[in-house]
This record gives C-alpha cells, sequence and structure tokens, in this order.
C-alpha cells in the first residue's frame, strides 16, 4: 500500500491548474477553456478563482464523448 506522501504526488500529477494547463494538455485555446467551462462541456471545476481539471477525468471524459 502506497503512504500518504506518494498519493499526494500522484493527485498533484494529475490536477491540471488554470486555463493554460488544460488548454496545454488539450491542444485548444484559452478562449476554448473557458467557454468549455461555461458551457459545461468539459469536467472541468474552479478552485478558488482559478479553473482546474484532473488528466485522468478529462481523458475518460474524452474516450467516452468522442464517438
Amino acid at each position: 500500500m502506497q503512504n500518504t506522501d506518494e498519493l499526494k504526488e500522484i493527485a498533484a500529477k494529475d490536477v491540471l491548474l488554470g486555463a493554460g494547463e488544460i488548454a496545454g494538455f488539450l491542444g485548444i485555446s484559452k478562449a476554448m477553456v473557458y467557454h468549455a467551462h461555461r458551457q459545461r462541456t468539459l469536467p472541468i471545476g474552479k478552485w478558488g478563482w482559478k479553473l482546474m481539471a484532473s488528466r485522468q477525468a478529462i481523458t475518460r471524459w474524452l474516450a467516452k464523448n468522442s464517438t
């Protein structure tokens, strides 16, 4: 079993913080990320005033909705 520090490190690598990081991961513009958040078309949330997303959740969503 993994210890708490290892789990925190794994979780930190999964988090995309800010529209720039999300856009870079998806290969789209920041404006498109903001639009997707407003339209609720991608699993993007907010953490304070910043957008945030999970690489794993976006990958799953894309696999499920790319047909």
